[in-house]
């Protein structure tokens, strides 16, 4: 609940400023952090102009504590806190159009800077980093949180790459922060798999959100070359994101003495062929995975394939958010344009189109019925009917072009039996 939240930080912040008479730096720093976290509060709830304005007084107050602290022990620290807000503002004035797009890059450049300070050298460069890679004796050093914040950083950069079609680019700075990812989860011992949340109750990232961050890059990598039209490259990555999020279910960790071996414990590659549903099991990222990759095979060529993983997305969707949902529509519509197109089944492309249909126009009027809410919208966002309209009418046009097909091939059909 974001309003209970936006309450226990304003409280908290109120009690620090009240009991900060000496000014100690620790507490100001908290004080600065309490801040950053209504800023974060407002960002998720879209309040950009309340949100910018709690991150700019972080950070003057974060810049103040590290001019008055120079030499301090806690220095490192207070760098890093300061390339959080960094990266915080860039994302929220990228997202609220405040910032131009390579003034942005700049502040998420510096973010990372900050982040990494204490392991720069003095002419600026990065002690064991070429080329912004962070070597494994780097990482030893860091906390997990540390990671997954210039994990972060790196994510918002490709992301603001990917918004300007600089595709390639993406895809190199969302490896970059892939690498560290996996190297990050490469590091967990059984114990941290096993965590049943102390380390989000702390302020630290859970295990699933270490794991979770390497699928999500990889899910980025994917749609960055499928938006290049580079579906190969696009199917591969897609492969390698549904393997992992399933490997990851059932993955417990490395032992203590396994613990900085040199062979990767992570699997290098995975096939599409062999990742088999379990349906008990699955989640809502499988499903948009699946999808997602069945597109992509069908564009090289590999149709058969790509109707398996559609059909495994379509039984994941149905028993998660029930058959009558708009994600099941959206699936049956990427099976009709295969079977109607490439595997030439006219019959059951409209099948798939008029269900779709029929789904579309229940949820358009259930959305504009003043009692008509779904049990089925706790697993998915609603789309609202602006969209649906978009839906319904491109289900309408397929519909229209199937059956001039299949008259085509009924007319077709008759000429051929006269002769």
């Amino acid at each position: 609940n974001m309003g209970q939240s936006q309450d226990m930080f304003m409280s908290v912040l109120k009690q620090l400023l009240e009991n900060n008479t000496d000014n100690d730096g620790s507490i100001m720093m908290m004080v600065a952090q309490s801040m950053h976290s209504l800023g974060s509060v407002h960002a998720r709830c879209g309040e950009f102009d309340e949100a910018f304005r709690w991150y700019e007084e972080s950070l003057r107050r974060k810049n103040e504590i590290i001019r008055e602290s120079s030499n301090s022990e806690s220095i490192n620290s207070y760098h890093f806190e300061l390339g959080k807000t960094h990266n915080a503002l860039a994302a929220l004035q990228t997202m609220r159009g405040g910032m131009q797009w390579r003034e942005a890059m700049s502040m998420f450049q510096l973010a990372e800077r900050h982040q990494l300070h204490g392991h720069l050298s003095d002419d600026g460069d990065a002690l064991g980093m070429e080329e912004n890679v962070v070597t494994k004796q780097i990482l030893e050093k860091l906390t997990p949180h540390h990671v997954q914040s210039i994990v972060n950083v790196r994510f918002n950069v490709g992301k603001l790459l990917q918004q300007h079609a600089q595709y390639d680019d993406a895809v190199d700075t969302f490896r970059d922060a892939l690498d560290l990812a996996r190297l990050d989860v490469e590091r967990m011992t059984t114990d941290d798999v096993k965590d049943n949340g102390t380390y989000a109750a702390v302020g630290h990232p859970s295990s699933f959100e270490r794991k979770n961050a390497v699928v999500e890059l990889l899910v980025q990598i994917a749609d960055c070359h499928a938006s290049a039209q580079n579906f190969d490259e696009a199917a591969q990555a897609y492969e390698e994101a549904l393997g992992y999020h399933i490997f990851f279910r059932r993955w417990k960790g490395n032992s203590d003495e396994s613990k900085g071996q040199e062979a990767s414990v992570l699997p290098a590659t995975f096939s599409a062929t062999n990742i088999k549903i379990d349906v008990e099991n699955a989640t809502t990222m499988e499903a948009a995975i699946r999808s997602n990759l069945a597109h992509a095979l069908a564009h090289i060529g590999q149709e058969k394939l790509g109707l398996e993983h559609y059909e495994a997305s379509l039984k994941i969707k149905r028993q998660i958010g029930g058959s009558d949902h708009v994600e099941v529509a959206h699936t049956l519509m990427g099976m009709g344009a295969v079977y109607g197109g490439p595997m030439r089944d006219f019959a059951t492309a409209l099948n798939c189109f008029k269900e779709a249909l029929y789904i579309y126009r229940g949820k358009m009027n259930e959305l504009t019925d003043e009692f008509g809410l779904s049990g089925s919208n706790k697993f998915f966002e609603d789309d609202d009917t602006v969209e649906l309209d978009g839906y319904i009418q491109n289900a309408v046009k397929n519909i229209g072009l199937i059956e001039a097909g299949l008259l085509k091939d009924r007319e077709e059909g008759i000429i051929k039996k006269r002769r």
